[in-house]
C-alpha cells in the first residue's frame, strides 16, 4: 500500500473447538471517515458552549458506517456458530482508496465482501469479486449496473424496480378497479419506473374482470393518446383516484402537490410516491397528510413483538443512543450471513433463491433474477412494505 489511508477493525465470533476450515473471513468495506470522524468528536467533546457542541454533526457516510458495524458487533455477541471473522475497512468514500484496499493479499482470502456504501465503491468491490468467485453483499446501493452477469452479487436493498412492483401489487390488493395516473419527468430512472408500472398494469387488466383505467402523463409532453392533458383532467369523481409521481426530486414533489391540492375535495384521491421522499427534510408534511401518501421501504422496525424491544432496549442500553436503521441492517445482514454460513458453506449463494430470512427489521426474500441470454445476472431480496402517512404519522398498511 502507498498510503496508510485507512484502518481496521475485527470482530470475531468464535464457536468453542471450531476446525480451522470451518472459520469464515467477511469483510466490510465502509465510508467511516475515521479521520474526519475523530476530529469532529474531538471538537464535540472539547466545545465552549452547549450551542457550538450542538451544530458539531458527524458526515452521513460515517454514521452509516459506525451504526452497522455497532449492529455486527451486537449480532456477534449472540452467535455461537460458526466461527466468523469479520474484518471492517474504512475506504473513507473515497473510490480510489477501495482499490488500493482491494489489492491488499488477504482480500482473496475472503469468503464474503460486504459494501460499500457509495456506487463507485460498490462497482470496484462488486467487480473485484466477480473476478474472484467471492460473495458480495450489497445491503446500501440500489444500481443494477453492479450486477451484470454478477452471479457472485447478492443484493440485500431492493432495487427501484422492486420498489415499483411492490407498489403495484399493493394497489391491485387495496384499490381494485382504480383510477391510475402516472405521472413521470422525462429523465431515464423516472421513466423506468413509470414504464414498468405502465406495463405491469397492461399485463393485469389483459385478464382482468375488473380492470383498472391507466394513463401514463409524461411531464414534457403533457400528452394522452395525442392530446394535451393535466394530472388533474386525468381525475374522475365518484371513484378512487391513484397518482403515483415517479419523480426523486423534492422540489417537484412540493411543486406537484401544491398544484393538486386545490382539488383535494372534489376527488378521492391517494398519492404513491418514491422511496426516498422518505429521506428529504423539506417536504410539505400537511400535503402528505392529506393526500395520505404511501411509500415504500424494506425497513420495518415492529416493537410490538417482544424480541425487537428487548433488542432495542439491548442496544440503546449499550450504545447509549436511539436505535438507528443502519444499526438494525448491520444486525440482520450478520445473523443472515452466520446462517447461511451454517446452512450451506462459502457457496450459499446458489442454495438461497425462494428462501427467506427474516431479521429484527429487514425480511430477506431471495431470488435469482435471469438476464435476457439466461445467464444468472444477480440474487436480490424483494420484499418491501408499503408505508401511509397519517395523522402526521408513518403508519405500515401492506
Amino acid at each position: 500500500m502507498k498510503r496508510a489511508l485507512f484502518f481496521l477493525l475485527i470482530v470475531a465470533s468464535h464457536q468453542a473447538g471450531a476446525q480451522a476450515d470451518s472459520v469464515y473471513n467477511v469483510a466490510c468495506i465502509l465510508p467511516f471517515r475515521s479521520g474526519l470522524a475523530f476530529q469532529r468528536m474531538n471538537e464535540f467533546f472539547t466545545a465552549h458552549d452547549v450551542t457550538t457542541a450542538n451544530k458539531i454533526r458527524l458526515h452521513d457516510e460515517s454514521i452509516l458506517s459506525l451504526e452497522f458495524y455497532r449492529g455486527v458487533e451486537m449480532a456477534t455477541r449472540r452467535i455461537s456458530s460458526p466461527s466468523i471473522r469479520w474484518y471492517f475497512y474504512d475506504n473513507k468514500g473515497d473510490d480510489s482508496i477501495t482499490l488500493e484496499l482491494l489489492q491488499l493479499p488477504e482480500m482473496k482470502n475472503m469468503h464474503v465482501l460486504v459494501g460499500s456504501a457509495g456506487a463507485a465503491d460498490a462497482a470496484h468491490v462488486a467487480d473485484f469479486c466477480r473476478q474472484n468467485n467471492i460473495v458480495n453483499i450489497q445491503p446500501f446501493v440500489q444500481k443494477k449496473s453492479l450486477t451484470t452477469h454478477n452471479p457472485f452479487h447478492l443484493k440485500l436493498t431492493p432495487t427501484i424496480e422492486t420498489h415499483a412492483d411492490n407498489i403495484f401489487l399493493s394497489i391491485v390488493d387495496s384499490f381494485p378497479g382504480a383510477n391510475v395516473i402516472i405521472y413521470t419527468p422525462n429523465a431515464d430512472i423516472n421513466l423506468l419506473v413509470a414504464n414498468r408500472l405502465d406495463s405491469l398494469f397492461k399485463h393485469y387488466n389483459s385478464t382482468a374482470k375488473n380492470p383498472f383505467r391507466v394513463v401514463t402523463i409524461n411531464t414534457k409532453f403533457m400528452t394522452v393518446d395525442g392530446k394535451k392533458t393535466s394530472a388533474a383532467e386525468q381525475l374522475r369523481p365518484g371513484r378512487k383516484n391513484i397518482w403515483i409521481l415517479t419523480t426523486f426530486d423534492e422540489n417537484t414533489i412540493n411543486g406537484n402537490l401544491r398544484v393538486m391540492y386545490d382539488n383535494r375535495y372534489r376527488y378521492d384521491m391517494v398519492v404513491y410516491g418514491m422511496p426516498n421522499w422518505l429521506l428529504h427534510e423539506n417536504t410539505r408534511l400537511d400535503y402528505f397528510n392529506h393526500f395520505q401518501v404511501r411509500l415504500t421501504d424494506a425497513y420495518y422496525l415492529d416493537t410490538t413483538l417482544a424480541p425487537v424491544r428487548e433488542f432495542v432496549k439491548d442496544y440503546e442500553t449499550r450504545y447509549k443512543t436511539p436505535i438507528n436503521r443502519y444499526a438494525v441492517l448491520g444486525f440482520d445482514v450478520a445473523r443472515f450471513v452466520a446462517e447461511v454460513l451454517k446452512q450451506f458453506g462459502a457457496k450459499f449463494l446458489e442454495a438461497l433463491p425462494s428462501s427467506r430470512y427474516k431479521g429484527m427489521g429487514y425480511v430477506f426474500d431471495i431470488q435469482k433474477n435471469i438476464a435476457p441470454d439466461t445467464r444468472i445476472n444477480y440474487y436480490e431480496t424483494k420484499h418491501v412494505h408499503v408505508f401511509m402517512v397519517s395523522d402526521y404519522q408513518l403508519k405500515k398498511v401492506w
